[in-house]
């Protein structure tokens, strides 16, 4: 761990977006890894020292967020694949490998089967890692939901949670010390910010349909 912190921490110093893409992806196959770490580290990395202004808002966003949101969905795309071909069978012949297990598929089940708001559902899962990402991965593949679809809900959800780990970076990181020893404190804070980007997202979505609703009728 200690060598993907410091091959992290030289690719984003480096190559800045780019290498946040890059990162983001291996994070993605390597499942193992965690899943704060790439963003919380870029936060730091990038934004180190900056001042909080529209400026500094557009770099974290543009060498952030989005970098990030586009590796992790290109890194799960092999995942949705496989999931696709092969079904509940992959899981339980290679979970164990890539850190998820049927249940984990089981209870992603039960929790989207309980709302009918199951794309939101789908971006606030990617948003909080509640459920692993990979199994957020198997099962769109498992239930053959569009690829178009699919890309769509994950880079949503992973940019949101990149915006409030990068935040999290930014703001309360000095060093890549604190990513080893902090990430604990340091998550939760990203997750706070997340919370508020996911409930002003449904907030408008739900707006909007009544809007809509109020119009037809």
């Amino acid at each position: 761990m200690d060598f993907f912190i410091q091959t992290l921490q030289h690719w984003i110093q480096a190559a800045g977006g780019l290498g946040v893409f890059g990162a983001s992806i291996i994070e993605e196959v390597v499942s193992l890894i965690p899943s704060s770490l790439v963003q919380m580290g870029a936060g730091i990395f990038i934004m180190n020292g900056d001042p909080v202004n529209i400026v500094s808002i557009l770099k974290l966003i543009f060498q952030i967020s989005i970098p990030a949101a586009l590796g992790v969905k290109i890194g799960s795309l092999p995942y949705v694949w496989l999931a696709r071909k092969f079904g509940i069978k992959m899981v339980d012949r290679w979970g164990k490998w890539v850190g998820v297990s049927v249940s984990d598929i089981k209870e992603l089940e039960e929790k989207l089967a309980k709302t009918s708001w199951d794309d939101v559902a789908f971006v606030g899962m990617r948003a909080f890692p509640i459920i692993p990402s990979v199994a957020l991965a198997i099962y769109g593949g498992m239930i053959e939901m569009s690829w178009w679809r699919y890309m769509v809900l994950s880079f949503i959800g992973v940019f949101i949670r990149a915006t409030g780990l990068g935040i999290a970076g930014w703001l309360f990181g000095n060093t890549i010390d604190s990513v080893s020893s902090d990430i604990g404190r340091l998550e939760n804070i990203g997750l706070i910010v997340i919370g508020i980007c996911v409930i002003s997202l449904i907030w408008m979505i739900k707006r909007r349909k009544k809007v809509n609703k109020t119009k037809v009728n």
